[in-house]
């Protein structure tokens, strides 16, 4: 009995201490199955760490990270304070058992970018190109901090404030330019099924912020320049209000900017409804869509007289129930029939071939 009673005590007080065993992550390093001998290659700008088994990648990567420190600290117009940290694995399994990050890596994760100490960890992608566009990518997270301060040791309590969309829409920005046919394709879908957000729906997790924030950036920087990308950075990491910011920087209201964004993508979108004949929503304003059917023939713009405006909080079924009678309006024929002399005449001039 006495012996039952230590086993309950003992399973009790274990069970009681597993929770705070599972709060105790931090310090915590992943299994590691391999131990990695890290060399040091000094460029310009860089520390790369890397080892025997991806020496000549870590070559190449080296050369794209200082292509990248050239293109960003122009556009951004600032130079990193101290040498930057860019540590390489040769794959994606070797990163997993990284022991720089406070948790493990998942398996979709491209890259990190360390906030405290500014270190940047990728593992070697599949592809040259994939790899560049995450060291792009992840250079410019290096950049946001060490512009807002983070990299320097401050909390930058403003840039924690700064919604998903502003920070990693910037970064694929300027990691992949203004025309990707990724965000593309995201967007003139977006154009057709009249989905477009207004600008407080871009912190929604309807709206993925790494194509949606690479869209709104493009729109900026092709508007104003690209010059508003450090500036905006710089003012929105101060004060972390977004919206007060753009506006102090284009002297117009943010639904103007957003108004014409939404305008752009419409147009962008345009030729290919044109080319394939499919329909198009449009934003007329508060909860309102209109589906237009565009022609088929590049060039025709006569107004569709069959259009409907319906109210998006309409219910799925009434909405399927209206795009299924459209479609057997635009698609129905008249019916011909033929007569018995017409199928004769037919078969005759048939056998004469």
């Amino acid at each position: 009995m006495k012996t039952i009673i230590r086993v309950t005590l003992l399973l009790g007080s274990l069970s009681f201490l597993a929770p705070r065993a599972q709060g105790q992550y931090f310090g915590r390093n992943p299994v590691q199955y391999e131990n990695f001998h890290f060399k040091i290659l000094k460029t310009q700008h860089f520390d790369v760490y890397f080892y025997d088994k991806e020496a000549p990648a870590a070559a190449e990567a080296a050369r794209m990270a200082e292509r990248w420190y050239a293109r960003i600290s122009t556009v951004l117009r600032h130079q990193l304070s101290g040498r930057q940290p860019l540590i390489l694995y040769s794959d994606h399994p070797d990163f997993e058992q990284t022991n720089v990050l406070g948790e493990q890596p998942g398996e979709g994760t491209g890259g990190v970018t360390e906030s405290l100490k500014r270190r940047i960890i990728l593992p070697m992608g599949a592809s040259l190109a994939e790899t560049d566009h995450v060291i792009g990518h992840e250079l410019t997270h290096a950049f946001q901090y060490d512009i807002t301060g983070v990299g320097r040791g401050s909390v930058a309590g403003g840039l924690n404030r700064v919604p998903l969309w502003f920070i990693e829409g910037m970064a694929e920005y300027m990691s992949l330019g203004p025309v990707d046919p990724n965000t593309t394709m995201w967007m003139r879908d977006a154009v057709r099924r009249g989905e477009l957000p207004r600008f407080r729906d871009l912190e929604s997790y309807k709206y993925f912020p790494y194509r949606w924030g690479q869209s709104f950036w493009a729109y900026l920087g092709g508007t104003y320049g690209d010059d508003i990308v450090g500036a905006l950075l710089r003012a929105a990491g101060r004060t972390g209000n977004v919206q007060a910011s753009l506006e102090t920087m284009t002297h117009r209201p943010v639904d103007s900017l957003i108004a014409d964004w939404h305008r752009a993508l419409t147009e962008a979108a345009q030729p290919v409804a044109v080319a394939t004949g499919v329909t198009l929503g449009l934003l007329l304003g508060r909860g309102t869509v209109l589906h237009r059917h565009v022609p088929r023939q590049r060039g025709e713009r006569t107004h569709d007289p069959q259009a409907r405006v319906r109210d998006a909080g309409s219910t799925p079924r009434e909405h399927a129930v209206h795009q299924l009678h459209r479609c057997l309006e635009r698609r129905r024929q008249p019916l011909r029939l033929r007569r018995r002399g017409d199928r004769q005449a037919g078969a005759a001039h048939r056998q004469r071939r």
